[in-house]
């Protein structure tokens, strides 16, 4: 398969855990041959950690807690 195509449609998948078990392995064997997707893929993976973390530093201001309380 084209590496666009996994790129696209499959890589950010794969990080969410989101591809069915078929999926998953004809992704894992395309990126065991793939240095660009693997590449890629690891990029995808840091961003997505990078996000989790800087996300989960932000406080709901105590304000709005608040007013979703009441």
């Amino acid at each position: 398969m084209d590496c666009n195509t996994y790129i696209e449609k499959y890589l950010s998948a794969h990080v969410d855990g989101e591809l069915t078990p078929a999926e998953l392995r004809e992704v894992e064997e395309h990126l065991a041959g793939c240095v660009n997707c693997r590449a890629r893929f690891a990029e995808e993976r840091a961003v997505k950690a990078l996000l989790r973390e800087r996300a989960a530093m932000r406080r709901t201001p105590p304000i709005v807690r608040g007013s979703i309380l009441a």
